[in-house]
């Protein structure tokens, strides 16, 4: 019989309600079932311990870090796993090897949560069990707006902070509730039923979740996009308390209520009131929210002996195609992008995937085109002087302007004042499969090069070959522009791996960052 020590600091702070737990192959360990892990405790130098008894000649194990909630107290606690070490292999130990002769094994070795054999592995939590939800909420954009222009160009921080509606204790300006009686209330949980809040700001340097600030997050109108979570084992009770802060004194300048009438699907975009602290309304905020669950299906038990969260298997690689042989309206390739010839191209070239954007047209069929918009070209309706200046062919073949000049059949002499032609952008969403055939196309960047050129040189010339989407009329079907996807499966050669991204035209974000 061995005694088995197990020693673990956490490189970054948790929450107080928050425990290490450590689970592996023996069934002291639980053996991987993280619901029977043993629980470590914390000692007075910051460190997660505990101690097993076991006799084996080898002991893999892992540790994890979680808390429990509990949504009523007629229910069994359920363990809320928050972050875990991913290595592919776990840590190790051989107790026959590595005790002392006392059978004392690991006494004074300390590990570091997330650190192994060198290298870093660390995977955030995921959702056990049918009753844990995973509450995310999204503020970006304009997501604040205030009744007075005062408070338009300052700078706030926010703070989301669930609380459960049954708890009295978790509410604030409660104190006119008089008559409260304790025999009328239902008993509550000795647990909390959600957990701590976390934030991640993705327009921050490092995007990562971590706990808010006693005073929130800087958030700047129209420019941030912050992330924030919770867990939760009663959302039907679950709400938020929203607090903005001055980022300049840090003083309480509103905070707003989401109930859970305000979230009453499981996703979507709402907004709430904000309120001073004497109740006046002063604003309001906006956000998206979102609830994650398990699938209401028999699901095997959660088990650590496994990860695959961080592993990349280690092989050879691989060459893709970007749009077959390369971009070609905007930077220099061989061939055209997007056609089945540039597909072929890459792959006879050794290529092991080509990468191509397929959307769909007005007839909906799936073609191969990466931007949203073609540049459709229209001539001009003429003026009163293009049409004085112009000229026409009389029934002898000579040319014959309108100032009375004739010039000889077969004449070398050339007109100049052709038409003019304007540029439109439109759809390809907009267009059937026919028109995107037929009409004189040109790629989106047309605009800004022209835009560009009459800057630069005051003019509107319009010569921008390399942006022409449509082909010559006598180029071979492979070189030609808007393949349907069938056609793309059909004639591309089998030996090349497809690498498709689907873009989703139909679906209009609101927020601007998005």
């Amino acid at each position: 019989m061995f005694t088995l020590h197990f020693s673990v600091s956490v490189p970054f702070p948790i929450f107080d309600d928050q425990f290490v737990f450590v689970t592996g192959s023996h069934e002291s360990l639980g053996s991987w079932d993280t619901r029977r892990a043993l629980r470590l405790e914390k000692d007075d130098e910051n460190h997660w311990t505990g101690i097993t008894n076991l006799s084996v000649d080898t002991v893999k194990f892992r540790y994890f870090i979680g808390n429990y909630l509990q949504s009523d107290a007629t229910k069994d606690p359920v363990l809320v796993i928050s972050k875990w070490e991913a290595h592919f292999t776990p840590r190790c130990v051989m107790p026959p090897v590595e005790a002392s002769k006392s059978g004392v094994c690991r006494a004074n070795l300390r590990d570091v949560f997330g650190y192994n054999s060198g290298s870093e592995q660390i995977s955030d939590s995921f959702v056990l069990g049918d009753d844990v939800h995973h509450i995310a909420l999204t503020v970006s954009g304009a997501a604040l707006k205030f009744y007075k222009k005062k408070h338009e160009q300052q700078n706030y921080r926010v703070k989301i902070v669930p609380f459960d509606l049954r708890n009295k204790f978790d509410m604030t300006n409660l104190d006119d509730d008089e008559e409260f009686n304790a025999e009328d209330e239902t008993p509550l949980p000795s647990l909390p039923s959600h957990s701590c809040t976390e934030i991640a700001a993705l327009t921050q340097a490092c995007p990562k979740f971590k706990a808010q600030q006693e005073f929130g997050e800087l958030f700047q109108n129209s420019i941030d996009y912050h992330t924030f979570r919770t867990y939760s084992v009663a959302v039907e009770f679950l709400s938020f308390r929203i607090e903005v802060y001055s980022n300049q004194n840090n003083d309480l300048i509103a905070q707003g209520y989401a109930l859970p009438s305000s979230l009453h699907d499981t996703y979507g975009k709402t907004s709430v009131p904000l309120l001073t602290k004497r109740g006046v309304p002063t604003g309001k905020i906006y956000f998206s929210y979102l609830f994650i669950r398990p699938i209401r299906l028999p699901h095997p038990r959660p088990i650590m002996h496994n990860c695959y969260a961080k592993y990349w298997k280690k092989r050879v690689t691989l060459e893709v195609g970007h749009r077959g042989m390369g971009e070609s309206y905007t930077k220099f390739a061989v061939a055209r992008e997007n056609t089945l010839h540039s597909l072929n191209s890459a792959a006879k070239r050794g290529a092991d995937f080509v990468e191509f954007d397929v959307h769909l047209t007005k007839d909906l069929i799936p073609i191969v085109y990466h931007d949203f918009h073609v540049m459709v070209s229209v001539a001009k309706k003429r003026t009163n002087t293009e049409s004085s200046n112009s000229s026409s062919i009389d029934s002898d073949g000579r040319i014959k302007s309108n100032n009375g000049s004739v010039s000889p059949p077969n004449s070398t002499t050339t007109t100049t004042n052709s038409p003019s032609v304007d540029f439109y952008q439109l759809a390809v969403k907009d267009l059937n499969l026919n028109q995107l055939r037929l009409l004189h196309l040109d790629h989106v960047k047309h605009k800004e090069s022209n835009n560009v050129d009459q800057a630069v040189n005051g003019t509107s010339t319009q010569k921008y070959s390399s942006h022409h989407v449509t082909g010559e009329h006598d180029e071979a079907e492979e070189h030609r522009p808007f393949p349907t996807l069938l056609e793309a499966l059909k004639n591309v050669s089998h030996d090349v791996g497809f690498n498709i991204e689907v873009w989703d035209i139909f679906r209009i974000f609101s927020v601007k960052i998005e």
